[in-house]
């Protein structure tokens, strides 16, 4: 079977199986992006998205850690056009996913040949793990990112350089977690064969002009308040979410919403994950 017709089957079946999603109501964060947000049903203050951090999020602590402005137009045009109901953003977030994970199928096949799409694209879209990103309104950010970084790497593969770097600029705006591209970017060009990769470049610029402008919308470096507290704290709180996000990957166990974990073994967590 052809790299492309193992890519639409499985989009196909990463779809069917998260169709019990679409019954899913709002819940945590989904009430403060969309159901009691003003700006999201009034398309001429959309712009606010880029400019001023309580746009996004009704609630003003929640908003202070985070700019991501594409976020917000992707809930916007879902509230304006089709109105506040759970089921369209859940929608979405399962549409994105199967499209992520034909993207999956599609990279295995370049790097590793066409017998590890199935299986690349099968772990990615029906691991365990993927349950709460998908079938969390929330979480759609987080897809869209996932979504962006896939496609970067598809168009910088063919060649497409500019594109990749738009599409790169564009998951970042989705959210943070894109901030890993220039990375992947090398290391993918390492695996093909590049001695000194230098694809990574442009995309570690566009990093470089995300952080300046994402910090002087917020006013700040990096989370401080709520979770993150002191440096100190902020570390081993973000050490211990490593370990615990890594973990699930090879473990997927007592899988729950990644703020309440405990505070046992936060770091020797991460190392152990880390290491494996």
């Amino acid at each position: 079977m052809s790299p492309g017709r193992t890519a639409g089957l499985l989009a196909a079946a990463a779809f069917a199986a998260f169709v019990p999603a679409l019954s899913n109501g709002f819940v945590l964060d989904d009430l403060y992006y969309v159901v009691l947000n003003p700006v999201m049903g009034d398309p001429s203050r959309w712009w606010t998205f880029w400019t001023t951090p309580t746009a996004l999020l009704a609630d003003a602590n929640l908003a202070g850690q985070v700019w991501r402005p594409l976020a917000g137009h992707w809930f916007g045009l879902l509230s304006w056009g089709l109105g506040k109901n759970p089921y369209w953003f859940h929608l979405g977030g399962v549409l994105v996913h199967a499209a992520s994970t034909a993207m999956t199928a599609l990279l295995a096949a370049r790097l590793a040949g066409p017998a590890a799409a199935l299986p690349a694209a099968l772990l990615f879209a029906f691991h365990p793990a993927q349950a709460e990103a998908v079938a969390y309104a929330g979480n759609t950010p987080g897809l869209l990112a996932a979504a962006g970084v896939l496609a970067a790497l598809l168009l910088h593969d063919s060649g497409r350089r500019r594109t990749a770097v738009a599409c790169g600029a564009a998951a970042l705006l989705c959210r943070e977690s894109a901030a890993v591209l220039p990375a992947l970017i090398w290391a993918w060009d390492r695996v093909r064969g590049e001695e000194r990769p230098k694809g990574w470049a442009p995309h570690g610029i566009v990093l470089f002009f995300f952080i300046a402008a994402r910090t002087l919308t917020l006013g700040t470096f990096a989370q401080r308040t709520l979770w993150g507290g002191s440096w100190p704290v902020h570390l081993k709180l973000s050490l211990q979410g490593l370990g615990l996000g890594l973990g699930h990957v090879v473990w997927p166990s007592d899988l729950r919403v990644c703020y309440s974990f405990s505070e046992a073994g936060g770091v020797l967590a991460a190392f152990s994950a880390a290491l494996l």
